[in-house]
């Protein structure tokens, strides 16, 4: 599918023809005109099918049917997250454009229907991604309102907040979506590890700028999901453990995403939408390899994601914390 067709095949959709979040963005191509976002989602799009035939019909149609209801918020966030998967799978195909490479949209084996996003098979190497990003407009408001922040779970820590700041005014760690993610993405996997024990499976998670609320759930002490003393246990009362998922990559991306659909200026010098960066650009992307698994994730997965270890030189935002006391002056600077 060429780009006119996909522009043709977004006109005569639902985004146009129901109540949906992004018509005003599109409907710029009814008067021979192009909205930025509607650019970059048409372009990325256009890339993907170039290398994934048919992925333009089944993602269109997917942006499609989010319509109907007038601002129902949780459709606004099912976009977003679709077009977090489209920022990934546009990386991956710039990636090895010019490299003899092999990609499946949404493949499943013989034994689950259930897939992740896409894998790719490179030389002798197999992976696959599964993007997630989270429902995150009701958690900013909370970060903006409240004085205080838990980003790990810490034996009596939510009780001695509570005699400082009462009980409406702490944030509450993010560890659950990751708890999901993660749990999500093991039975996603399963199947492709039972048919190829080689197989690199990668949790690709687009969040927002407060990255340490990821980082701090997965290996903050004493709970992380990555720690023994993790708050997600079994049936045996046994840490649950993600067999399945070799590593957790993180972006901070998800703000800019948000920021294009509202027509505002983008963070970091990203040009548009679906802009990935460069490795040395900030904010950094980064990796976080799981204690569950013995494989070593291959040079070229870190290049192509432009991916950095966990590291304090990073700045203070890549380092597990337990919690955040907000001064006025910030949450005021927050609000603005």
């Amino acid at each position: 599918m060429n780009r006119n067709e996909i522009i043709l095949k977004f006109l005569e959709s639902d985004i146009l023809k129901k109540w949906h979040w992004f018509t005003y963005h599109f409907q710029f191509y009814l008067y021979g005109r192009e909205h930025p976002l509607s650019k970059s989602i048409v372009d990325a799009i256009s890339n993907i099918d170039n290398t994934v035939p048919g992925f333009a019909s089944i993602m269109i149609d997917r942006l499609s049917s989010i319509s109907g209801k007038e601002k129902f918020l949780p459709h606004y966030e099912q976009l977003i997250q679709n077009f977090a998967e489209l920022y990934v799978f546009n990386r991956v195909v710039d990636y090895f454009s010019a490299k003899k490479v092999e990609m499946v949209h949404e493949p499943t084996t013989k034994e689950s229907a259930k897939n992740p996003e896409f894998v790719v098979k490179f030389e002798e190497t197999v992976f696959g991604i599964e993007v997630k990003a989270p429902s995150l407009l009701l958690h900013m408001n909370h970060r903006y309102d409240n004085p205080a922040q838990i980003s790990t779970r810490v034996p009596g820590l939510l009780e001695s907040m509570k005699d400082l700041f009462g009980d409406s005014s702490i944030t509450s760690p993010r560890d659950n979506p990751i708890k999901d993610f993660l749990l999500s993405a093991n039975e996603k996997f399963a199947g492709f590890k039972n048919e190829n024990k080689d197989f690199i499976s990668l949790l690709f998670i687009v969040w927002d700028d407060f990255i340490y609320e990821p980082i701090s759930a997965m290996l903050g002490e004493p709970s992380g999901l990555f720690l023994e003393g993790s708050f997600a246990k079994d049936e045996n009362g046994k840490q649950t453990k993600f067999e399945n998922v070799d590593a957790v990559l993180l972006d901070r991306h998800l703000i800019n995403i948000i920021r294009a659909t509202r027509d505002e200026q983008l963070h970091d010098d990203k040009k548009h939408a679906m802009d990935y960066g460069t490795k040395e650009d900030f904010p950094f992307k980064v990796i976080i390899p799981t204690p569950f698994s013995g494989i070593k994730i291959p040079e070229f997965i870190i290049d192509c994601f432009q991916l950095k270890g966990l590291s304090p030189e990073l700045g203070a935002e890549y380092i597990p914390s337990d919690f955040i006391f907000w001064p006025d002056a910030i949450l005021n600077e927050k609000k603005s």
